[in-house]
This record gives C-alpha cells, sequence and structure tokens, in this order.
C-alpha cells in the first residue's frame, strides 16, 4: 500500500452507512483521522439518521448524507454518488458492502482505500486488512496507515451540543432493545433490575426508540420506573447519556454512544461474544460463555437450539452486583 504525507489531499470522504453502533464507533477514527490532518477538509458520508448525530461531531467539517435504503438504493445512485468528490482527495470505505465498494471505486477522488475483504476489493490497490482479534476502535485505526506519519491522541471526539438546562444528570439509562431478537436479554430481567435498582434509590430511566415503544412500557408499568421511548432523537439522546451516571444495554448501539463521552457503560452479551471487538472500550460487560455461544455475528432471530440460555443464564443479581461495584 502506498504511503502518503499528512495532509496531501484538500478533502478526505468517509464512508460509514452500517449500523448505528458501527458509526457512533467511527467517530474515534474520524477523530484520529483529523488530528493526523488538520488542514484536510473531513467529510462524513453516512445514513440519513445519522446525519444529524454527525455533524455534533467537531472533527467533521462536512456531512453528506447517502440515502440507501430509499432514495439512493439502486447500484447506478452509488455510482454517479462519488463523481461531484474533489480531484485531489482520498475515499475512506469504513463499510465492506457492494453499494460502498461502487460508490468509492467510482468516486472522483485520486485514492481510496478499502477493507481487505471488501465487496470487490480485488478493484483497488489501497486496501487495509481485516484484524478480527482487534476491538472495532483499533481495527478502524489500521486505515490511518496510509500516511507516512501518525500520532494516535487519547481525547475523546468532541461533540458540540445546543446547551440544554433540562438534560436530566446522574441516571442509570437502561435500553432494552435491538435490532436483533436474541440479543435481547430476558423482559423479565429487565424488570427485576429495574425494580431493585429503583428501590435502592438510584434514578433510573428506561430508553428506547419509537420501534421499541412495547418493550420498554412493559418494562416500565411493570418495575414502576419512567420510560422515555419514543419521546428523544438521537442528538436529544446523545446528550442524556453524556450527563448519565451508567448506561446498561445489549450489544447495541448505546454501548458505543456511552463510549462516545465515557460515560460508564454495562453492556450484555449472549448470541455474539466481547471478541468479535464491539464490547464497551472502557466499561464493562456481563457474558455467560455457555458452549453455544457465539452463534451468529449480530444475534440471529431465534435461538437455533430454542432455549437462549445465552441470556436466560444471565441473572438480575449479577446485574445489580456488577452495577453496584460500578458506582
Amino acid at each position: 500500500m502506498e504511503k502518503f504525507t499528512n495532509n496531501e489531499f484538500d478533502d478526505i470522504y468517509v464512508l460509514h452507512t452500517a449500523f448505528l453502533g458501527d458509526i457512533f464507533i467511527s467517530y474515534h477514527f474520524i477523530n484520529q483521522l483529523k488530528f493526523n490532518n488538520p488542514n484536510s477538509k473531513i467529510h462524513f458520508i453516512t445514513t440519513p439518521i445519522m446525519s444529524e448525530p454527525s455533524k455534533k461531531i467537531s472533527s467533521i467539517d462536512n456531512v453528506l448524507s447517502f440515502d440507501k435504503r430509499n432514495t439512493q438504493k439502486k447500484l447506478v445512485d452509488s455510482k454517479n454518488y462519488g463523481l461531484k468528490f474533489s480531484k485531489n482527495s482520498l475515499t475512506i470505505s469504513l463499510h465492506k458492502s457492494l453499494r460502498s465498494s461502487v460508490l468509492t471505486y467510482f468516486s472522483n477522488s485520486r485514492e481510496k482505500l478499502v477493507w481487505g475483504d471488501a465487496s470487490l476489493s480485488l478493484l483497488f490497490k489501497n486496501k487495509i486488512k481485516y484484524q478480527f482479534h482487534l476491538h472495532e476502535r483499533d481495527r478502524l485505526n489500521k486505515f490511518l496507515n496510509i500516511f507516512k506519519n501518525v500520532t494516535l491522541t487519547e481525547q475523546l471526539p468532541k461533540v458540540n451540543f445546543n446547551n440544554k438546562n433540562d438534560i436530566i444528570e446522574n441516571t442509570i439509562l437502561i435500553f432494552p432493545g435491538s435490532v436483533w431478537a436474541t440479543k435481547k436479554w430476558k423482559i423479565e430481567h429487565y424488570i427485576d433490575l429495574a425494580s431493585s435498582l429503583k428501590n435502592k434509590g438510584e434514578d433510573v430511566l428506561i430508553c428506547g426508540s419509537k420501534g421499541e415503544l412495547d418493550i420498554c412500557d412493559i418494562i416500565s408499568k411493570n418495575s414502576n420506573v419512567k420510560s422515555l421511548a419514543g419521546e428523544l432523537d438521537l442528538v436529544d439522546l446523545m446528550q442524556l447519556v453524556s450527563k448519565a451516571k451508567i448506561v446498561v444495554c445489549n450489544d447495541s448501539a448505546p454501548t458505543h454512544i456511552a463510549n462516545l463521552f465515557g460515560t460508564k457503560v454495562l453492556t450484555i452479551f449472549g448470541p455474539t461474544t466481547p471478541d468479535f471487538g464491539f464490547a464497551p472500550y472502557n466499561g464493562e460487560f456481563i457474558y455467560s460463555e455457555e458452549k453455544c455461544s457465539p452463534c451468529n455475528i449480530h444475534g440471529p432471530k431465534e435461538c437455533p437450539i430454542g432455549t437462549h440460555q445465552c441470556m436466560v443464564n444471565i441473572r438480575p443479581e449479577s446485574m445489580l452486583s456488577k452495577i453496584e461495584s460500578m458506582n
């Protein structure tokens, strides 16, 4: 792989249109990228839902929305998207999909950089080997190796919020949802945990998206803990997490939102494993290490053996003890 001088490119385009958690992790890489290329303009190409959160990241100079699910879902849309990129630029694709590779390959950028196992990777001269054993944040930092001089900063990305006086602070936030059904800890366990925390005098809130209203309402009604599910947009949710005492969640996006601010987080792993590289970077996790786990890279819709024992066997008492040790 050819190496380039820092600040050599007028523009650097970073493409990531995967899941929310993946994109939140990528903010750490962009922070390192800007730190090493302060004179280059950083453009971030992401999904419509992540456009507003991305605009709050100070190391991103420009946010470009790519609607791969609706108005730009055809491959020809990907092919044409990058034609407007400046010539003296670098395009980095953090996503391995065919659509992302097509966008990157046909972009107007002078140089392009992709994962070594990305779709169409044989078409690219500059590639980064995907190292499975690393945490995702460390994996992404390998993209910096395209530059001759790299220095890693320990500073977290700076997030620019519009100051709000009504943000709740020092609260334990419970996020019971996940896109993947088997990643969800049992509802009855969440009810027990929320009730126990409240009985111990903790300020607790149940959080989630509009699509998670049902599960959050069940937990809220049976634990007498308030739910904010569906009431906050992603930016407001980020600000709430930034002021939280502890975040409790499944192997899902809230883990990485918490890591963005250095907020304490406890993540529950069942069908997936922390070894995949998506554990809290600075936080705690619980993993029952059943013989059948991991069963899937994401977590299947249903338990392959019909027991879901990887989640059933993680008891509320163990979670409560872990949280008490984090206080």
